[in-house]
C-alpha cells in the first residue's frame, strides 16, 4: 500500500462524510496528525495503514446503514 493510496482514501472519506482528515486519523488510529504526516512524506507502519483502511471501510458501511435507517423511518 502506497502513501498516495492512504492519502487519497482519507481525503475521499473526509469529503464524502464532511469530516476533517485529522478526525479520520483520530478516530481510526488515535492520531490526528497522521494525515499531515503522510502529506509530509513520513513513513507509517504497514499495520497502521491497514487499520486506517479497515476503519474507513467499516465507518462508511456504518454511516450508509445509519443513513438508510433514517430514510426508512421518514
Amino acid at each position: 500500500m502506497q502513501h498516495n493510496d492512504i492519502i487519497k482514501a482519507i481525503k475521499a472519506h473526509s469529503e464524502k462524510f464532511r469530516l476533517k482528515p485529522s478526525t479520520v486519523g483520530q478516530l481510526s488510529v488515535q492520531n490526528r496528525n497522521i494525515y499531515q504526516n503522510l502529506l509530509d512524506g513520513k513513513d507509517i507502519q504497514v499495520r497502521t495503514a491497514e487499520r486506517i483502511m479497515l476503519w474507513i471501510d467499516q465507518d462508511e458501511k456504518d454511516r450508509l446503514a445509519k443513513s438508510a435507517e433514517r430514510e426508512g423511518v421518514a
